[in-house]
Formats: C-alpha cells, sequence, structure tokens
C-alpha cells in the first residue's frame, strides 16, 4: 500500500476535494458547500490573518485518503497574541483507519494553537487521543421568526409537528419584538469599525478571544454562499457595539457581536434590534447564534431565545497555552458555522 504523503492542496484539484468530501460526508453534488466557486473562496482568497495553504491532504499515489482545512484565526490571550486556526472540513477515507489522526497531527503545528468546535460522535472521541483539551462550554439559541413558513420549509414533517409549530408561535409572540427606545442598529462599512475593533480587542481582561479587523470581516463578505451585513449599535449618536449578521437561506445568523460591557442593558438592545433586522427579510423564518459568553446568553434568553444546545470548545496548543482554566470568547464568525448550509432549510427550533 502506498505511503500517504501530507501536502497542501493544489487549486487545480479542487475538483478533486470537492469529489472526496461529497463521497465522505454523502453530500449532493449540488450542494453549495462543494461548490468550486465557494472552495476557492475559502481555501484560496487572500486573507488578512494568513499567508500559507489553507486546505491539506493527505495523498497515496495520487488519491485523496484524508483531508482538512484552515479557518485562520489569531488569538488573544494576556500573554498576548497567538497565530492560531478551526480545524473544519476534516475528512478521511473509512477505509484509511488512522489517515485522519495522522493529518490532524501534522496539521496541528501549523500554528500555535487549533481549535475544535463540533464534529461527529467519532471527531469527539478522536479529539482527546490527538491531545486536544475541552476550554469553554459554547451554548447555542435560536428564536423562530415565521413559525408557519418555517414549518412549510421544513424537511420535519411528523408527528410532533403541530406541537412544534405551537411552541414556535408562542416563542415568537413572547416576549414581543419591538422597537427599543433610544437604540438604534444601523448598516455599516467594515473600515468604519476599525476603532471599535481596537477596543474589542484591547479589553479581553483576563480571558481570551479571537481578533477582528476591518480587512477580516470584508473578506467574510465575499463568501458566495451567504449574504452578510456589519451593523453599529448606537445610543442616540454615540457607538456602544456592533454585529454582523449572516443570511444563509431562511436563518438569520448573528455570526458576530459585540458590546464594550458585560452589562445587560447593551446586550438586550443589541439583540433586539436584531430581532428587528433580520425581519426585515421576508425569507428569514428563525434567527440562531451562540455564544461562550454568560453575558450575552443571558441577555439572548432574556430576548427571548431558545437554549438549544451546548458543545465544548476543544484546543491543541504546541506553545504550552493552557486554554482550560480560561475563559474564551469565541462566536460564529470564528469557525464555518457562520456560512455553512446544505442549501436546504435546517432550523434549530
Amino acid at each position: 500500500m502506498p505511503r500517504s504523503n501530507f501536502c497542501p492542496t493544489e487549486e487545480k484539484r479542487l475538483s478533486g476535494v470537492a469529489s472526496f468530501l461529497q463521497a465522505v460526508f454523502s453530500t449532493p453534488a449540488s450542494s453549495p458547500l462543494t461548490a468550486l466557486d465557494f472552495l476557492s473562496w475559502k481555501y484560496f482568497a487572500p486573507r488578512p490573518d494568513w499567508t500559507g495553504p489553507r486546505s491539506y491532504l493527505l495523498d497515496s499515489g495520487g488519491s485523496i485518503t484524508a483531508h482538512g482545512a484552515v479557518w485562520p484565526l489569531t488569538l488573544i490571550t494576556p500573554a498576548g497574541r497567538h497565530t492560531a486556526f478551526n480545524f473544519i472540513d476534516w475528512a478521511a477515507e473509512a477505509s484509511r483507519p488512522g489517515a485522519g489522526v495522522a493529518l490532524l497531527q501534522q496539521m496541528s503545528r501549523l500554528a500555535e494553537v487549533a481549535i475544535v468546535l463540533g464534529g461527529s460522535a467519532m471527531a469527539q472521541k478522536i479529539l482527546p487521543v490527538a491531545g486536544f483539551k475541552k476550554s469553554s462550554p459554547v451554548r447555542y439559541f435560536a428564536r423562530p421568526l415565521r413559525p408557519v413558513a418555517q414549518l412549510a420549509r421544513s424537511w420535519r414533517w411528523n408527528w410532533k409537528a403541530p406541537a412544534r409549530v405551537g411552541r414556535n408561535v408562542l416563542l415568537r409572540l413572547a416576549p414581543p419584538i419591538r422597537p427599543v427606545p433610544g437604540w438604534s442598529l444601523d448598516p455599516i462599512h467594515p473600515q468604519e469599525l476599525s476603532e471599535m475593533f481596537g477596543a474589542r480587542d484591547e479589553g479581553s481582561g483576563g480571558g481570551a478571544r479571537f481578533a477582528r479587523s476591518p480587512e477580516l470581516i470584508e473578506y467574510y463578505l465575499q463568501c458566495p454562499i451567504v449574504r452578510s451585513q456589519p451593523y453599529v449599535l448606537r445610543r442616540g449618536p454615540q457607538g456602544r457595539g456592533y454585529c454582523v449578521i449572516t443570511h444563509a437561506m431562511y436563518q438569520a445568523r448573528i455570526v458576530d457581536a459585540w458590546v464594550p460591557s458585560d452589562g445587560s442593558e447593551e446586550w438586550r438592545a443589541l439583540f433586539g434590534l436584531c430581532l428587528l433586522r433580520a425581519l426585515e427579510s421576508r425569507q428569514v423564518c428563525e434567527i440562531a447564534t451562540f455564544t461562550s459568553s454568560e453575558s450575552a446568553a443571558a441577555a439572548l434568553e432574556a430576548s427571548g431565545f431558545l437554549a438549544r444546545g451546548t458543545q465544548p470548545l476543544m484546543f491543541f496548543s504546541r506553545s504550552g497555552l493552557d486554554l482550560t482554566g480560561m475563559p474564551v470568547s469565541i462566536q460564529m464568525l470564528d469557525c464555518d458555522a457562520s456560512f455553512r448550509h446544505e442549501g436546504t432549510a435546517q432550523f434549530w427550533t
């Protein structure tokens, strides 16, 4: 059996990667997740925070046996800035046991810190064996916005459907979605958020967070399978935070959000106005997000969002950085949850 070779993906092999991912994940050829323009953006379009390759293969005799990709990050801790990435698009040929682990171990050397959020049950078993440890818990939230239209577009037609739509109608109505007096959420260009990004990154306190920049947001806005818009939160004329809302099929996602304090008033104003912004699109049936912030989680619940589960953030550090006892702020923009969808309605509520 030929020995596997670890190598970066060449752009001319992109169609082969797409076919491999379709086969391993049982993804239809029509899925936007394996469209060549999307993979080209994700793996090859220039980014401000990563100069090396972002897609890697284990190749055996010209055949792909495993694949993994980098979603670049810059981790800010009290000790400084660290190169990091989220390990995504991890797939391995079932007939080659150990190929996925070998690829994971090779790619973990590409930065000071590698993180993984979610993944299959098998992946969750493999990660601790490969040296990954648990860090902050990440909590998932969603709120239905158009329950009847949501049911009409949902694939979950079963005997539970009437009860689910009844619950979602109640969730849509209480607490009521309405303007927040004295506050506004206005569209803004990423470059206009430069000072706010600086304040956000400097204010990490005793925890850790992943850096933001106008150039990073501009790169994200070019994603070909979703539509996104940054907003600034204002109280009167004063900027008090920002967010990025993404539209993926019939679901709106709050993929990035920040306010300068842990005060519940600012968080609740932000999430309350996000609900109104999401409703502006008649296609949106649900709004979703996740957070590792206790303050944000409390404000989401107060804003009528339904808790949809918790997953641990897993990390591997080759530099000895220990995140097990350190709160790590992570949001959808820090992984492929910000844009991932199968081209069909997939709701959380």
